[in-house]
Formats: C-alpha cells, structure tokens, sequence
C-alpha cells in the first residue's frame, strides 16, 4: 500500500544519487509500537518515501534514524501509517481472507 500513494518527505534533489527519482519505497517504522531486537516492523508501520529520502540522501531516514528524520522533516510517521492502515482496512473490508 505504501509504494501506491505520495511519498511524505518532500524536496527532490536532480543533484544526489536518486534526486530526481519517483520511485516510492515502504520505509518501516516504529509509528504503531516499538519491535523487538533484530525483528522487523509491521507493514502496517510503514510509510510511503522516495529511495533518497528512505536511505540514500544525507537526511534519509536510515541514515537519521527515525527520530531525527521526523523532527527535520516534520513529519508525524504515526499519523501516516494509521491513516494508510485505515485505508487498507476500508479497501478490503468484507472481502474473504486468506
């Protein structure tokens, strides 16, 4: 779901490795909990951002961590990924799982 909608971090950059790239990436985080040592995240915690913001600019998420990416780019990561879970949650409300 994530790779479908606009990325949160905004500012393209034609002059960094994957500057003017479109390409969305699913960035997991800590948004909907904390995960245990050497887990990985829920899908449901990840938000939608390019290659360069998710771990190849300077100020990428990975390269921050994910308190610092959120305070630069005042982005609320929780808010994100609720809203994208909600919106999965409606798209497939009453279909059959699996």
């Amino acid at each position: 779901m994530p790779r479908s909608v606009p990325k949160c971090a905004r500012g393209a950059r034609p002059d960094k490795p994957g500057g003017g790239a479109t390409v969305i990436e699913a960035a997991h985080t800590n948004a909907l909990g904390a995960r245990g040592m050497g887990q990985k995240a829920s899908d449901f915690s990840a938000v939608p951002l390019c290659r360069g913001h998710h771990r190849e600019y300077p100020d990428s998420y990975h390269r921050l961590g994910e308190p610092e990416f959120v305070r630069q780019h005042r982005i609320d990561v929780q808010h994100v990924a609720t809203e994208l879970k909600h919106s999965f949650d409606r798209h497939f409300a009453g279909l059959p799982r699996v």
